[in-house]
């Protein structure tokens, strides 16, 4: 039973969090009180999906006091004014990117646990509780994080990709010794510090740099039961195949030829869109 359970969420969209989407829901005020967690949301013109992230935060079945942090990246649109009104706390960092929006926020959150995740992705509802237990019944853990499933995209195309991330995450920590992915990740905030932060010169694979780095100074789990839902436009816009040769380009880069920094992510907010 358990296998078969295993194998059909592989096609599963996004499982028991659908009500989110739509009920009317603030984020939990937590004021004047020391957060346990933080969340950092990077965001550039995000307006069509921020919801998505704010809303299964603010249904988390974690009591503990915690702070979501979006970090506006020089949006155009409303992305800060909609994450407002779910009462994140909004930064704004003018500098593009990936990496340097993931930095500014983490520099700005309070707690000892930092997770981070994506304006495109739902978490479910023991997503918070699950990171922080992992911490408190381990010491030694410097970083956790967790797989994705994909709520967006055709069913043999979903199944297809939630097939392949085992796989390419075991090879992935087998090669560099560190594999963590930018959408569901957490770390210890000393361990951050320790190794200096995010590198913010990369638009691409600023998570899986900062894994290695920890890796050399402590434990790092990547839990495949710890899952969340993220969106597969990147994919439905490139192709499952040339998404991965990108994206394998870039770890390549990153790797190997240096040249890591010279990589930028193409813009896509929409599953039909292609510009970059």
């Amino acid at each position: 039973m358990a296998l078969f359970m295993r194998f059909k969420n592989l096609f599963v969209a996004d499982p028991g969090n659908a009500a989110a989407r739509t009920a009317a829901v603030r984020l939990p005020l937590f004021d004047d009180v020391h957060p346990v967690v933080s969340v950092v949301i990077p965001a550039y013109n995000e307006e069509r999906l921020i919801e998505l992230p704010l809303r299964s935060l603010a249904v988390q079945d974690f009591s503990e006091p915690f702070e979501v942090i979006v970090v506006d990246n020089d949006s155009s649109d409303r992305t800060a004014e909609i994450a407002k009104s779910f009462g994140a706390t909004v930064i704004s960092e003018p500098r593009r990117g990936v990496g340097q929006a993931r930095e500014t926020g983490f520099r700005a959150s309070r707690a000892g646990i930092i997770a981070t995740t994506d304006a495109d992705t739902v978490m479910p509802p023991n997503w918070l509780r699950t990171i922080v237990s992992r911490y408190e019944k381990d010491a030694k853990l410097f970083a956790f994080g967790g797989f994705p499933r994909h709520h967006s995209l055709p069913l043999m195309q979903r199944f297809i990709l939630n097939l392949s991330f085992g796989p390419v995450l075991f090879f992935d920590r087998l090669i560099t010794g560190g594999s963590m992915l930018g959408y569901n990740m957490s770390v210890r905030r000393e361990a951050f510090e320790a190794v200096g932060g995010f590198n913010t010169e990369l638009r691409a694979g600023e998570d899986a740099d900062l894994a290695i780095r920890i890796n050399k100074i402590g434990k790092i789990i990547l839990d495949p039961r710890c899952v969340v839902f993220t969106s597969g436009r990147r994919f439905a816009a490139q192709g499952l195949l040339g998404a991965a040769v990108f994206y394998f380009y870039v770890a390549v880069a990153r790797l190997w030829l240096k040249k890591a920094n010279e990589i930028d992510l193409p813009t896509i907010r929409d599953e039909n869109d292609t510009k970059k």
